[in-house]
């Protein structure tokens, strides 16, 4: 995995119903171009995300890169299509830019969606009063995000510009992959990412 991408990664639901969910066309879904000729022959919209998509034993993900994920953007604007469903377990990654503010969110699986505000944060810290967290899953993941170092406690020092930030914030990114990866089961390409060869949808903006 990779820092300079947003990934949303679920199990529970095929890919191509969670992709038409966040507006994706299912003729563009159907036809499984690769990422690479996608980019050529699809007009895309400045502000849409054509998105590169995949599976990994039970897990399904989608990868994008723009600053925060479709899912994330939709599900902070409180759309029901988006949101986590009972018996869907979802994972979200974003980079944030331009601001430079990786976060996470996690949906164990019972219908509701936790965040963290920013990677090096535990997931249950933030709520006040705490959450009630029945299934455990949101400690188990913490305990494993903690245990691979992508939480702790006193932060480093930042500088007033983002863009000295983001090489530390990058470096979390990583082993909150990795760690939430191992944790999950979950596993993601790195060189079909890269050299774009898996299939491609075009998800519109949510701002539409």
């Amino acid at each position: 995995m990779s820092g300079d991408i947003s990934l949303t990664a679920f199990r529970g639901t095929k890919v191509a119903d969670f992709l038409e969910r966040l507006g994706a066309d299912r003729q563009l879904i159907d036809q499984e171009l690769p990422y690479r000729e996608a980019s050529e022959r699809w007009p895309v919209e400045d502000d849409d995300s054509l998105c590169m998509y995949g599976t990994h034993g039970e897990w399904s993900y989608v990868i994008e890169g723009i600053g925060a994920a479709s899912w994330y953007w939709l599900s902070i604007a409180r759309d029901a299509s988006a949101a986590g469903r009972e018996g869907e377990e979802l994972v979200c990654f974003h980079r944030g830019l331009p601001a430079g503010r990786p976060a996470l969110s996690y949906c164990p699986g019972n219908g509701e969606t936790w965040h963290a505000a920013d990677f090096g944060e535990s997931l249950r810290a933030g709520y006040r009063p705490p959450r009630p967290d029945p299934s455990g899953k949101v400690a188990a993941l913490d305990a494993a995000m903690r245990a691979g170092g992508a939480v702790f406690g006193d932060r480093p020092d930042f500088s007033d510009d983002p863009r000295d930030n983001w090489p530390k914030r990058r470096a979390w990114t990583r082993e909150a992959f990795t760690a939430i990866g191992a944790h999950l089961g979950l596993s993601v390409p790195r060189l079909s990412v890269v050299d774009g060869q898996l299939p491609a949808a075009v998800i519109p903006s949510f701002m539409r």
